[in-house]
């Protein structure tokens, strides 16, 4: 069903290149989200992670994790978000295939175009769960790992798509 999927998004963006005229592509991969690892235990993490990263692979990434980093918000305000090595070790997990098929698309989608310049957005808001920080950071963090533009990032707000807003 996975292959059908990507197959279907290569259609989708092989006709918008021929237009020429479409310039922003849209991904959502949240149903490749590996939603158990939020439930596992420290040491089923650790465990896990060991098996489904290759030993450099799992080196470079824990490299990035483990201290604060600040940043400047909307406004002006500096924010700041740590992510532990576990806590690392469980986004990996959780998010290691929507990673995977997000870049190659996008990659797919950068091959179609050349040198035609055209905007990438990644979306997290079809899931039933909000975006915690975290995983916001975490996410663009290991994209930007990979050496791949963002240009647009739709974390799950609490927001229902059609329906207005309830809550403060």
């Amino acid at each position: 069903q996975l292959r059908k999927s990507i197959e279907y998004n290569k259609l989708a963006v092989d006709e918008a290149a021929a237009t020429g005229v479409v310039g922003c592509f849209t991904t959502d991969t949240s149903d490749l989200f590996w939603l158990r690892a939020d439930s596992l235990t420290p040491a089923q993490v650790r465990r896990l992670f060991a098996e489904r990263f290759k030993p450099e692979e799992a080196k470079k990434l824990l490299r990035r994790y483990g201290r604060s980093r600040t940043f400047k918000a909307p406004g002006g305000k500096t924010v700041g978000v740590t992510i532990s090595r576990l806590q690392a070790m469980r986004l990996a997990l959780k998010f290691q295939e929507s990673l995977k098929i997000n870049a190659q698309i996008y990659r797919y989608c950068k091959r179609k175009l050349g040198a035609k310049p055209f905007a990438f957005e990644i979306s997290l808001d079809e899931t039933a769960d909000m975006t915690h920080p975290r995983e916001t950071c975490f996410y663009l963090n290991e994209w930007k790992a990979m050496s791949l533009p963002c240009h647009f990032f739709a974390p799950n707000l609490g927001f229902g798509k059609r329906a207005d807003f309830k809550g403060d």
